[in-house]
């Protein structure tokens, strides 16, 4: 006796229209908790990046100050840049614009 093996002709493979629409709320929602975060992480690299900066024209500034004898906090002028610093250099940023000269 011999045994047929019968194959399944009607078996549909793919996706239901139910799990594809799953799927996209899932990756919609992973997209909605996402996005704000690394958008926040962004501004926060900038602002970070702009302290720093900040911080090492202050040091510069006070490095120009004692090489000069000047007092702490004197601000030098173009002439005087044998340091790197441009006193009327501005960096433009997102939210506005810092200089040597500010203190």
């Amino acid at each position: 006796m011999r045994m047929r093996t019968r194959t399944r002709t009607d078996c549909k493979s793919g996706f239901t229209l139910l799990e594809i629409t799953v799927l996209l709320v899932v990756i919609g929602l992973l997209a909605v908790v996402a996005i704000p975060n690394f958008v926040k992480a962004q501004e926060q690299g900038q602002l970070k990046s702009i302290v720093n900066n900040l911080r090492v024209t202050k040091d510069s500034k006070d490095q120009w100050a004692l090489q000069n004898k000047e007092r702490n906090g004197s601000t030098p002028v173009a002439s005087d840049n044998a340091v790197g610093i441009a006193a009327t250099a501005t960096t433009p940023v997102k939210l506005g614009t810092y200089s040597a000269a500010a203190r």
